[in-house]
């Protein structure tokens, strides 16, 4: 009973408090979690900004290393900051209090150390108190926006990662005319409607290699890999009745496969994870994901689903000791299913979390057998 208790306080600690997980599945996730794979330290990208060695400015000293993406999961925020509203390796978003400049300077100094260098066109006001810029290493962007935040005093700070997409190499429409551009979206109008528009667009993205990742009246998010693209077509009165595209490139902190015919997705950022409805069966979603996810690196710690009576799971781990779990259950007659990611210094930060609540678990037992 001591394990079950242990697992289902590791399952609280992992933000799993929301779910209605039986204590057996608990068991099972912290057991092919923690142990089925083995268990690592830190990698080198969970270092982020603090890994770089720098001068009293912030520039790094030494030669810039090999590109790495920049872990958002690992990323500094201020002692004062109020818990992140939405955190994963390529996108961090918190509210702090603090002067919109000054905490821009101290993010741009630290993304300086990171080999993150500022592009022009930063957008600076003190008068409004806010500050957007946009930073590059390689061929990617990252976007940081900091403004007043709701509460007095409080500021919105927004960074994330665009990845290495050049949008102008898009298949656009033919007469598609640039309206504005900047590396987290661009805006082009074109004289087709709304609906060819769409349609040719989607098309040609299709064509191009991409697929439909999330869709909505108005709206549809591209993937290809990690990078996906969000496309906003709608009508433009401003701009004499034509149509217009804004186009917004975006990174995901991790490449999750979807089933063909899924439907109603969803992709959240805190915790990382993709939800979808499938009208077939758990099996069927879990054959996918086994055919899949080896392809990407991921291995299954089970060769097969674990069933519960109401649901089952699936773990996989991969090089970077990442992990990733496909929880499947029954909603309407059709499978509910969630794909949970936890970048390797979430992990790290869980199995950390695990082994000191375990270590005080077991002085309390020696405490007591003493008494």
């Amino acid at each position: 009973m001591t394990r079950k208790l242990a697992t289902r306080e590791l399952v609280d600690i992992q933000t799993r408090a929301k779910s209605s997980m039986p204590i057996e599945r608990c068991v099972c996730v912290a057991l092919l979690s923690l142990f089925a794979l083995g268990c690592s330290g830190p990698t080198n990208a969970q270092n982020g900004a603090t890994a770089q060695s720098s001068g009293a400015s912030g520039t790094p000293t030494g030669p810039e290393p090999p590109f790495e993406l920049l872990d958002l999961d690992a990323f500094g925020m201020p002692p004062d900051a109020k818990p992140p509203m939405m955190r994963s390796r390529t996108m961090l978003s918190y509210e702090a209090p603090g002067k919109a400049l000054e905490t821009y300077a101290k993010l741009k100094e630290k993304l300086a150390a990171a080999y993150w260098r500022e592009q022009p066109g930063a957008n600076l006001s003190a008068e409004y108190d806010s500050a957007t810029g946009y930073f590059k290493r390689g061929d990617h962007t990252l976007s940081v926006s900091v403004s007043k935040a709701s509460d007095p005093g409080m500021l919105y700070v927004s960074i994330q990662h665009n990845g290495n997409l050049d949008v102008s190499k898009l298949p656009l429409p033919k007469d598609a005319k640039e309206v504005y551009k900047f590396p987290h979206t661009a805006g082009y109008v074109t004289g087709g409607s709304v609906d060819e528009t769409s349609k040719a667009f989607g098309d040609a993205m299709s064509a191009a290699g991409w697929s439909v990742f999330e869709s909505s009246p108005g709206s549809t998010t591209y993937k290809r890999g990690t990078q996906t693209l969000h496309a906003y077509i709608s009508s433009a009165p401003a701009q004499e009745g034509k149509t217009m595209m804004q186009l917004s490139p975006q990174l995901l902190p991790a490449d999750l496969p979807l089933p063909p015919g899924a439907d109603d997705v969803r992709f959240n950022h805190r915790p990382v994870e993709l939800q979808f409805i499938y009208p077939g069966s758990w099996d069927e979603v879990a054959k996918f994901y086994q055919t899949e996810l080896p392809r990407l690196g991921w291995s299954p710690t089970t060769e097969n689903l674990i069933k519960n009576e109401h649901d089952a799971f699936q773990i996989y781990r991969n090089p970077e000791k990442a992990l990733a779990e496909l929880k499947v259950k029954t909603s309407g007659g059709k499978t509910l299913a969630t794909v949970e990611y936890q970048s390797p210094t979430v992990f790290a930060e869980h199995e950390k979390a695990f082994e000191e609540y375990r270590k005080k678990q077991a002085e309390k037992g020696e405490k007591a057998e003493k008494e």
